[in-house]
């Protein structure tokens, strides 16, 4: 990180590996300098990956018969092309002004809508947009993607498989750091021969580099993980096998669910994904820290596809052009974590306005979700009308005046 910054190269170089894995590289040279160094100061790790080479060498592992069935309704000699990008990221500091309007980009205002569906991949316009779809993150991405439930962090695996390779890879990557460590367990060198000898195996396998991690939160901060490049493989009908019903469906029932679509169409197919994990199951009134919490991982997660996506335009252009950065999401942290449909509704609306994202599309699920999207939009309507200029700390004072309570899990 330091040595990039001294010698202002803007091309995100990967070390090759020992294993001779085709890695890929950006260039960032046509991006707006303080966009490039926000990105240098606040992404922990960038890796491309030859979308063939992962799927072959690290193929997703199902465990459970209904996924394994799903998958054997594919096609068998599928190859991916083209390539997919995983990066992470570190916390980023919530800005201390609220605006109404996005400084960044001619004072435009973030759009926000609502479509009372579940969770749709639909077809855009990729010569306008760059469109981002939330996963509802465990602390450890994807970690329960192969077994028996299909909640929405292991429907957007299934889905998307590639993901499932991303995580085989990182369960490569875990292996091979706990072989390292004990390697040094009984060594009498000096801690600073340790370092330099890691040093230079991370050098010879990137795999091997500390943040190449699986975690979504660490020592309780964000690390938001995205995912660009996914190839969305099948769409799947969960009105009748959402959650824990999955696995005790029979094989007519998940066959007659799963819509395949192994077709080659540009980017209509290929899904870019924000990883952010929600503050976890709790009693009682959400506190002040609650918010701050949940503000700074969705602002991280936000404010990171914001980001990529210019850097993906000034890769895709080689000029100053740029995407609209479309953010899709739903009633993130409200199922399983039992989260307050209200308030994560309204502090996602928060966060997208403050990363300056262009557009946040809601998919709110039920009459439920709507009316919760609907509460939440008539409080960010006020805050975005009354309280433009105002800091951000007597905003989440307000809200949390508000007395929030957390709410119960779905069991899913």
């Amino acid at each position: 990180k330091k040595e990039s910054k001294n010698t202002k190269s803007w091309l995100i170089l990967i070390m090759s590996n020992n294993n001779n894995s085709k890695e890929i590289s950006e260039s960032l040279d046509f991006l707006n300098i303080n966009v490039k160094n926000e990105i240098d100061e606040h992404q922990q790790y960038y890796i491309g990956l030859d979308c063939k080479e992962l799927s072959e060498k690290y193929p997703p592992y199902f465990s459970n018969e209904n996924k394994l069935h799903v998958m054997s309704l594919l096609d068998e000699n599928y190859e991916y092309e083209g390539n997919i990008v995983f990066t992470r990221w570190e916390t980023l500091l919530v800005p201390v002004i609220f605006k109404s309007v996005n400084i960044d980009d001619n004072e435009s205002k973030t759009v926000i809508d609502m479509k009372e569906d579940v969770f749709q991949y639909e077809d855009y316009n990729t010569d306008e947009e760059y469109q981002w779809h939330v996963n509802f993150a465990h602390s450890k991405l994807f970690v329960a993607y192969h077994g028996k439930l299909l909640a929405q962090d292991e429907l957007q695996v299934l889905e998307h498989p590639i993901l499932g390779s991303i995580r085989e890879k990182l369960n490569s990557s875990i292996e091979k750091k706990r072989g390292l460590l004990q390697k040094f367990m009984f060594s009498t060198i000096s801690e600073e021969e340790i370092e330099e000898i890691y040093i230079q195996e991370q050098l010879k396998d990137s795999e091997l580099n500390r943040n190449f991690s699986e975690y979504t939160v660490e020592e309780g901060n964000a690390n938001p993980i995205l995912i660009e490049g996914a190839e969305r493989r099948l769409k799947l009908d969960t009105k009748e096998i959402y959650g824990n019903k999955f696995s005790l469906a029979d094989k007519e029932t998940i066959t007659d669910a799963v819509e395949v679509l192994d077709k080659k169409s540009d980017l209509q197919l290929r899904s870019n994904i924000i990883a952010i994990e929600a503050l976890r199951q709790n009693y009682g009134v959400y506190k002040v820290i609650h918010i701050q919490m949940l503000l700074a991982t969705a602002y991280s997660g936000f404010r990171a596809a914001y980001l990529r996506t210019k850097a993906y335009s000034a890769n895709k252009y080689k000029d100053d052009r740029s995407l609209k950065c479309r953010v899709n999401t739903g009633l993130w942290g409200c199922g399983a974590y039992g989260g307050n449909k209200v308030l994560m509704i309204l502090i996602q609306m928060i966060a997208a306005k403050l990363a300056q994202v262009d557009f946040i599309t809601f998919y709110t699920f039920d009459q439920d979700g709507t009316a919760a999207y609907n509460e939440a939009g008539e409080i960010f309507n006020l805050i975005d009308s009354e309280l433009d200029n105002c800091n951000i700390s007597t905003i989440i004072q307000l809200i949390q005046k508000k007395n929030f309570k957390f709410g119960e899990s779905d069991g899913n």
